[in-house]
């Protein structure tokens, strides 16, 4: 998908933006910020978050964006018919970095996968991806945390929107494990990413009464 579905396809068709740009990231870490940590009351400095964000945009816009990203790669949109795998929902796709698609594969809170699966299905799609194009292992390393952070980020916000907003429990039971990975991540970004006021504020959701409901069960839509 990422390198060979960028091939002569016509950006100005993809929509709401033809790439993963600026404005694209920090609508999302918007979005996560009003429908997920405002709607928790997660305390967090409006200034220096703002600053955090437009530091992370800055960060994911350094390595290639030359290849097709297909927004929502996660396994609800992977079908198995007959045996063989069929994609749907696509229509967000856009130009933007690989490293996204597979944040959203490999971190997605619907899925029990354990630190082991998915250092070993990281490196062999590094393997792949580096072989087949002129991209470094170590660079794509890099950067690949700071995009699981986003997509976390981003779905986050679609849980406590669809969740904690329009009820719907199946949005609500994700909220939990998204958390959980989104901490996981931070420990390994932080000795990289300096984000202070960012990570702070993501440590600060398990003070939430709401999460702290959520994790105990006595919240369930």
């Amino acid at each position: 998908f990422q390198t060979r579905g960028i091939k002569g396809l016509d950006l100005e068709l993809c929509y709401p933006h033809k790439s993963f740009d600026r404005q694209s990231m920090v609508w999302d870490m918007n979005y996560f910020k009003y429908l997920f940590l405002k709607l928790l009351a997660v305390p967090f400095n409006e200034q220096l978050l703002e600053q955090d964000f437009i530091s992370l945009a800055d960060y994911l816009l350094v390595p290639e964006q030359n290849f097709f990203l297909y927004r929502d790669f996660q396994t609800a949109n992977i079908m198995v018919v007959n045996g063989e795998p069929w994609f749907i929902d696509y229509q967000g796709g856009r130009r933007g970095a690989a490293q996204y698609d597979l944040a959203s594969l490999l971190y997605d809170a619907k899925i029990q996968m354990k630190t082991a699966e998915r250092e070993s299905f990281l490196q062999y799609y590094i393997k792949n991806f580096c072989s087949s194009t002129v991209e470094d292992p170590d660079m794509f390393r890099k950067y690949y945390n700071g995009f699981c952070m986003i997509r976390l980020m981003q779905a986050l916000g679609a849980f406590g929107f669809r969740g904690l907003y329009e009820h719907k429990p199946t949005f609500t039971e994700s909220i939990v494990p998204g958390v959980g990975l989104l901490l996981e991540i931070i420990n390994e970004a932080e000795n990289h990413l300096v984000l202070p006021e960012l990570y702070k504020t993501i440590r600060s959701i398990t003070d939430s009464k709401i999460y702290r409901d959520l994790s105990t069960g006595l919240i369930r839509e």
